[in-house]
């Protein structure tokens, strides 16, 4: 809607759910259309965590990051080509371990090393009607609590099964792993029946909070494990492509680089290296959970029970165990089945898996360049987690299917839809590729007749109040048909012509006689054309909301025109937010004294469920719907704005602070005031009034000293008390009233 809207000047709604009746677009077309927009990947929730960006996102890099981010990754590349090239070369001293070593031994002692947890669930204790204690072997102090434990038949001894609301919560911070940091997670699991989807283990936060952790599930019985910031967009997703077997024991081992790659991560089903599909291979920034208003704290690694994860109900655990480390392949093997790892080492391919076990054990070399590789990844990981992100559009790597959907029923598919445009508007032909990219060539194509003028027609409705066609919004059969059509097509061709270049393009209008004329109205023209549809007259259009608090900021110097930023908290009545939600969690509104009171008002916070009050009262749309030509109301709400709100008090009293400072004559001071705010000098009786109104607030505050002192008080830039507090507050209210006009809030 959006799309055909602002780059098309239609209105595509109602061939949703069924042909456009005036324009020639079917029902067809508009879900062709969608079909560019529907392989964003993302899957339409907000990530609410602390640094996380839902959908694809854009870093917003400084140049000094960008240098010191491939400085980095080039010394990260460096050093694992350095650590790989290690682990493939047999040397003299390899063949000599080989021949000399009871490698079986090797294997079973080196096996243990890293090992941070062990439960095998055999020798629970009861602490108290719902709660025990597994003891953990590998690190006494941290043992794992179990609420409501269901045992049963193991691998070895009993198992813990999974019931209505059974967990294991293993010690603190055991499986605490950055993405830098290399481990395992090694266990047998039970699956009494089939799983469409189904979680084995978490240590990550909930969806909402995009799964940011490690975690492993079950989709149609297969593995699937999830590395994530805030998935799918930021994450490593590996999904293996066979099912594990029902109703028997499976060993299953995850081993990690700390590479942040899916290459690094390796599934591994009874000893042997299972074949993944690799689902997602983007992830950039750090998995450890940091406490916000929004993270109701961290499980840690957990089994069982999870909300908002389906429980693997009826299922089984055993013999779990954690390690800091990546084991090797012929390590995963001797875990699984020593006896079949004893007779592999005999042949050529077990001597090569003996290989990567022997480097990581006595390659002191190797240990040194893997360190300093561990200390580059965390130096990189701790600088991309401070950069922040912008929300930008990505799509997936296999295109979702469209389809057309009857009535606009989601739940009603019909056939499927192939990717394309609206043919009376402009073919969609084979020069053009299937995705966004082909959409954007064939909107800035020569042949297409909407975009330059939709666009040049909008650049002039900003300029004239209303375009060349008045239905900005719709140049199909039911908008009205332009009053200059021959203008409308030279300026799109002359946009055309000089590269889609928008500023020169507000230039050349600016500059035009047409737009230079005088606004003033005669009785003549007001008779004949009180629309101004001939252009016999300079536009008079009121400013937008935006121009209105901008102009005043503007003229009494307040304005801060630093370029771009993170958006910024203007005044706003207090507690407004507070109303919308009483959750703890509740986006404060972050009002605070300095730059942001006076910024741009392109630059102010916009809450689409309350936005801000006095850009509503002037017309400003609540951007629940694309709106390109806004109404324009009168209404005595706006009065209450510009001559109540602090901004425009404020501006009003720093003005007047200005004039005050520059001349001490009353109609010299009303003078300045009129033409700073309005463009153009007062004539005789203009002054008069304006001095009598001054002269008038003047008397008035003399005998109510303290309430002009709660005037001049408004706001946070503090006012000049070296000036008489009488005099300023009478041409402060002066300066709001002129402020208050037709004069100042109108274009001329």
């Amino acid at each position: 809607h959006t799309f055909s809207k602002a780059f098309l000047g239609l209105s595509v709604e109602c061939a949703r759910c069924h042909d456009h009746k005036y324009d020639p677009i079917s029902q067809e077309d508009y879900y062709g259309l969608f079909g560019f927009f529907n392989s964003t990947n993302e899957f339409g929730s907000p990530a609410y965590g602390p640094d996380q960006t839902p959908g694809p996102a854009l870093l917003l890099t400084s140049e000094e990051e960008e240098d010191i981010i491939d400085f980095l990754e080039e010394k990260i590349a460096t050093g694992e080509a350095q650590a790989n090239q290690m682990i493939q070369t047999a040397d003299k001293d390899f063949e000599a371990w080989v021949e000399s070593a009871d490698l079986e031994s090797e294997l079973k002692t080196g096996i243990a090393t890293g090992l941070v947890c062990y439960q095998d669930f055999d020798q629970m204790r009861k602490k108290d009607e719902k709660t025990w204690i597994d003891d953990n072997p590998a690190d006494p102090l941290k043992p794992a609590r179990i609420r409501e434990p269901v045992l049963g038949e193991g691998v070895t001894g009993d198992a813990f099964y999974i019931g209505d609301y059974s967990t294991v919560a293993l010690g603190e911070k055991v499986g605490w792993f950055e993405r830098t940091d290399p481990f395992t997670v090694d266990l047998w699991i039970y699956l009494p029946q089939f799983y469409e989807e189904a979680g084995i283990f978490t240590h990550c936060e909930d969806i909402r909070l995009g799964y940011k952790g490690y975690s492993l599930h079950l989709k149609d019985n297969r593995l699937r494990f999830i590395m994530a910031h805030s998935w799918p967009q930021n994450a490593v997703e590996l999904l293996s492509t066979a099912p594990l077997e029902e109703n028997e024991w499976t060993h299953v081992s995850i081993t990690y680089d700390g590479s942040s790659r899916a290459d690094g991560v390796k599934l591994f089903v009874n000893g042997k290296a299972a074949q993944c599909e690799i689902v997602a291979d983007h992830l950039y920034k750090g998995i450890l959970y940091r406490p916000d208003i929004h993270t109701y704290g961290f499980r840690g690694f957990a089994l069982g029970y999870r909300d908002k994860i389906k429980t693997l109900k009826g299922g089984a655990i055993d013999e779990l165990k954690l390690f800091d480390r990546a084991l090797t392949e012929i390590e995963v093997m001797y875990h699984h089945n020593p006896g079949k790892a004893g007779e592999l080492i005999s042949t050529q391919v077990g001597k090569d898996q003996l290989l990567a076990f022997y480097h990581d054990r006595n390659n002191r070399d190797l240990i040194k360049v893997r360190e300093k590789l561990h200390s580059e990844r965390n130096h990189l990981n701790r600088l991309m987690d401070t950069i922040p992100e912008i929300m930008v559009m990505g799509d997936l790597d296999q295109p979702r299917p469209t389809y057309l959907l009857d009535r606009g029923d989601y739940a009603a598919r019909s056939r499927e839809v192939e990717l394309h445009t609206p043919e009376a508007v402009f073919a969609f032909n084979e020069q053009f590729t299937d995705d966004r990219l082909g959409l954007a060539n064939w909107l800035f194509d020569p042949e297409n007749p909407l975009t330059a003028r939709v666009f040049v027609n909008r650049i002039w409705q900003m300029h004239f109040g209303t375009g060349l066609v008045k239905t900005a919004e719709d140049f199909g059969a039911q908008g009205d048909l332009p009053t200059h059509p021959e203008l409308l097509d030279w300026l799109a061709r002359y946009f055309m012509e000089n590269d889609w270049d928008i500023k020169k393009l507000h230039k050349l209008i600016v500059t035009s006689t047409t737009y230079r004329q005088s606004s003033v109205v005669s009785e003549e023209h007001l008779a004949l054309d009180p629309e101004n549809k001939w252009l016999a007259r300079a536009p008079g259009p009121r400013l937008t909301a935006e121009m209105i608090r901008d102009q005043a900021l503007a003229v009494s110097g307040l304005l801060v025109r630093e370029v771009g930023g993170p958006s910024v908290y203007p005044y706003q009545p207090a507690g407004l937010w507070d109303e919308l939600s009483n959750k703890s969690w509740r986006y404060p509104y972050l009002q605070e004294p300095g730059d942001g009171l006076y910024r741009r008002s392109i630059y102010s916070i916009f809450k689409r469920t309350s936005p801000p009050p006095a850009m509503l009262i002037f017309d400003v749309p609540d951007r629940s719907t694309c709106t390109v030509r806004r109404t324009s109301t009168s209404s005595p709400l706006q009065a209450l704005v510009t001559l109540n709100d602090p901004q425009f008090i404020e501006a009003s009293r720093v003005l007047a602070e200005r004039i005050v400072r520059t001349t001490d004559d009353p109609q010299n001071q009303v003078y300045m005031a009129f033409t700073s705010l309005t463009g153009r000098e007062p004539d005789t009786e203009e002054t008069s009034d304006l001095l009598h109104f001054y002269e008038t607030e003047k008397a008035k505050w003399q005998n109510r000293p303290d309430a002009a002192l709660a005037y001049l008080s408004e706001g946070e830039m503090p006012w000049d008390k070296t000036l008489d507090r009488i005099d300023l507050t009478a041409l402060a209210i002066t300066c709001s009233s002129i402020m208050n006009t037709a004069d100042a809030q109108t274009r001329r």
